[in-house]
């Protein structure tokens, strides 16, 4: 049996509800990690299957076992558990998720080294319910800050993070049953630096059992509001944006073509070219403006290729209305000119101002 130090250097967090089916799995995959000086804190919320059973049949002193009186939800859960926990990082594992055995060991690492980060995370490889590897999620370390403006860029039992820092802006936000490791992260990239190993630690397993109507359109609601709040903290306004729009920003381009006008489609990358440009100005740690041009332009491009399909559309009007906000990206620009007669072109330049006029000029010579 493995006995704890005093003060373990890490802390693996794990809340339990009801997570019978899968949670050996989980313990198990923590008991054989590399690294050795942690706690396994596992805060039981209110189960009423054998979690606590299983729990309890381990004969490890680093597991150390609080049972809470009655369900309170994930997310006071894990604020009750970093309250409690002894390391100076946690470490998120979910019940139903597992840690590669060298996991602790490559992060403790990481933040040992890099005393300016406040949270690492990684890749996961997705599982099905038998265990068997079905992919990989990739997230480049070098795109994941810009993405993390429109969606959840970090796997949550990828993570592990100082505690100290995360007390310094709050915890996780109970106002958010769900999503709240989008919330937490999101705040924490605007203060500190964060940052993601380019390779799989940890698992994520994907279960047969249906998510809830009501519990994906919370989520779905949660995560909205979040992009939002982070569309506020880049560019200092509030938008009223459509569900398509939101969408197309997450990286499904294809809603974009349910948008039923040209001036919807407009709108939608009009906003879109706000933030990015947003993103280029906003100070912070984590800004790259060499990255965050590649994957802003790899999103217009995306656009570009939905937009294609629309066979109900006037192109050249969508593209010369959309002129001048995508005149700075030369994927429009070329794509523009390559597949579009130059004479369509010219007839409509007499329709745009001055300084697109002689740019397209300039480039049809």
């Amino acid at each position: 049996m493995e006995m704890p130090s005093t003060n373990p250097k890490v802390t693996i967090l794990m809340s339990v509800y009801n997570d019978e089916n899968f949670l050996a799995d989980t313990i198990d995959s923590i008991l054989i990690q590399n690294f050795k000086d942690y706690e396994l804190l596992i805060i039981n919320d209110g189960s009423i299957d054998k979690s606590q059973e299983i729990i309890k049949s381990y004969n490890d002193s680093r597991i150390v076992l609080f049972n809470n009186s009655e369900n309170i939800g994930l997310t006071k859960s894990l604020n009750k558990g970093i309250k409690m926990s002894r390391g100076k990082y946690i470490a998120r594992i979910d019940a139903d998720d597992m840690c590669l055995a060298d996991r602790l060991e490559k992060q403790n690492k990481y933040l040992d080294d890099n005393p300016d980060c406040a949270l690492i995370s990684s890749w996961v490889e997705v599982i099905d319910e038998d265990g068997k590897k079905i992919d990989v999620l990739k997230r480049l370390n070098k795109y994941f800050y810009y993405i993390l403006a429109f969606s959840n860029s970090i796997a949550h039992s990828s993570v592990m993070f100082r505690k100290d820092m995360i007390n310094s802006i709050g915890c996780y936000n109970e106002k958010y049953k769900y999503t709240q490791d989008y919330e937490l992260w999101s705040r924490v990239a605007r203060k500190y630096r964060i940052a993601k190993l380019d390779e799989p630690l940890a698992t994520f397993r994907i279960k047969k059992q249906a998510i809830s109507i009501k519990y994906w359109r919370e989520q779905q609601n949660n995560a909205i509001e979040i992009m939002e709040n982070n569309f506020y903290y880049y560019t200092g306004k509030k938008f009223d944006i459509k569900k398509q729009y939101l969408e197309c920003y997450m990286g499904e381009c294809k809603s974009i073509l349910m948008l039923n006008n040209i001036d919807e489609i407009v709108e939608c990358i009009k906003i879109l070219l706000i933030v990015n440009k947003a993103i280029l100005k906003k100070n912070n740690l984590n800004r790259n403006k060499q990255y965050i041009r590649e994957i802003g332009s790899m999103r217009i491009s995306n656009i570009i290729n939905a937009l294609e399909k629309r066979n109900n559309i006037n192109k050249i009007e969508l593209y010369l209305r959309c002129c001048k906000y995508f005149l700075y990206n030369s994927i429009f620009v070329f794509h523009l000119i390559k597949n579009y007669k130059k004479d369509l072109i010219r007839f409509f330049l007499n329709k745009i101002n001055g300084k697109i006029k002689w740019t397209l000029k300039k480039l049809l010579k």
